[in-house]
């Protein structure tokens, strides 16, 4: 009976009759023995199957019922096929599942480095302007999310030199103003103090207070020149020099 039976990939047959007796061309009628709730279970129900191990292999073993001849059909199949397709697809996805990780690792990198390259710009300009060099201005035409930003950034840095320029003209204005009052204001207290012996006293402690807050305005006016001059000269550095851009 068992050995008209055709093998599906390999698979062993036995048969087991009721009285206990074992029919199989293979030796797995031990295996099989070794797993009652396989082998008792099949007289109870029609089918029953399970997963054995035949010699080490994982196999899957399935029990049918035949009444018409008072015994049950046992077909064993080896499952290493079966394990070694899917240890090969457990490989596959761990190494694609790798390579999609590195592939995402670098496309976030390369992402945020180009998001974050416009933001280093804005920076170097901003450490520029803080510097004094309002000359200074930011290239993100061919950056169409940030040429908004680029054109606000420009019109302000624009902005502030204007009015530090005007602050700076201001200053030098009043600072050379004052100097033609101040010099007729010291030569007239020179001529009071030349004369001072000859005054009464309230007049003479008058002279020397003016004096002397007349000392204090020309120290003022002085440091404002200083300033002014400064001022000038970094304007003047600042545009006779190149006009450096922070473009790519």
């Amino acid at each position: 009976f068992l050995t008209n039976l055709s093998r599906f990939n390999g698979s062993q047959q036995a048969l087991l009759l009721d009285d206990s007796t074992w029919y199989s061309p293979f030796t797995i009628q031990d295996q099989l023995q070794g797993y009652p709730q396989l082998v008792d279970g099949t007289r109870k129900w029609s089918v029953a199957d399970m997963r054995i191990d035949v010699a080490g292999t994982v196999s899957y073993a399935v029990g049918i019922r035949l009444d018409s001849i008072n015994a049950t059909y046992f077909e064993v199949r080896s499952l290493a096929d079966l394990e070694s397709t899917l240890n090969s697809l457990r490989a596959i996805l761990i190494g694609v599942a790798t390579l999609a990780s590195g592939a995402g690792a670098a496309f976030g990198y390369y992402s945020a480095r180009r998001a974050l390259t416009p933001l280093s710009r804005i920076s170097t300009a901003a450490s520029a302007i803080a510097d004094g060099d309002f000359t200074m201005k930011l290239d993100l035409e061919d950056d169409r999310d940030l040429a908004l930003l680029g054109s606000a950034f420009n019109n302000m840095v624009d902005a502030v030199g204007q009015r530090i320029e005007r602050e700076r003209q201001f200053t030098s204005d009043v600072s050379h103003e004052l100097r033609s009052p101040l010099m007729t204001l010291t030569a007239s207290v020179e001529v009071l103090e030349r004369r001072k012996d000859s005054l009464p006293d309230v007049a003479q402690q008058a002279i020397e207070l003016l004096s002397h807050d007349l000392d204090r305005f020309q120290r003022l006016v002085q440091d404002l020149l200083e300033i002014s001059r400064h001022d000038a000269g970094g304007h003047q550095r600042s545009t006779t020099g190149p006009r450096p851009r922070t473009g790519r």
